[in-house]
């Protein structure tokens, strides 16, 4: 019978993993004996050897617009992101969210933007109303001039001519009159 020692190194019964106190043999090259040495041994060993070549490698510290410490998660610095560094944007949309509950900004047309806004389609602004709008009150998107409101019905074009009198429309006009017993009147300074 054959002892292990006599086995071939294919020949042995596989082993893992090996721990620090396991033996392996060595041949001394000095005294040409076989000797043993332990795991832990060659493990040091060999951590000994290889960093003297590499450099222990340490994770840097990022500062500037991503930031992190050491291993940790890379952050975006607060008010780091310029305008020019976002995404490109196609021209006539704005930045929003349009989509329900909270998520990704999104590109907005002027259909959604006018959605959020409760604006109809076709809305103008800063368009003048002319003195019959302000008569009719036909278009109540529009703004009044000075001018506009001197030349509708909606305004006087007439002081009253007496004291005592005040000014009174008949639905087309303004008229100097009386008041009538009763009513309520409010007092208008007119400065010429």
């Amino acid at each position: 019978m054959f002892s292990t020692a006599d086995l071939k190194i294919t020949e042995l019964t596989g082993y893992t993993p090996a721990i620090d106190t396991d033996v392996v043999p060595i041949v001394d090259i000095t005294t040409t004996t076989t000797k043993k040495i332990t795991w832990a041994n060659i493990k040091s060993t060999l951590k000994t050897y290889f960093d003297s070549l590499y450099n222990l490698y340490v994770h840097p510290n990022h500062s500037g617009e991503v930031t992190s410490v050491a291993d940790g998660a890379q952050t975006i610095a607060t008010g780091a992101v310029s305008l020019a560094k976002m995404a490109d944007l196609a021209q006539d949309k704005v930045i929003g969210r349009i989509t329900a509950s909270t998520g990704v900004p999104e590109a907005l047309t002027g259909a959604n933007i006018r959605t959020i806004a409760n604006v109809a389609d076709g809305a103008t602004a800063n368009v003048k109303a002319s003195a019959a709008e302000i008569d009719t009150a036909t278009d109540d998107v529009k703004f009044a001039t000075a001018l506009a409101l001197k030349n509708s019905h909606n305004v006087p074009s007439v002081v009253p001519s007496t004291a005592g009198k005040v000014l009174t429309s008949d639905g087309t006009d303004w008229i100097s009159a009386t008041p009538t017993v009763g009513v309520s009147v409010l007092q208008v300074q007119v400065f010429t």
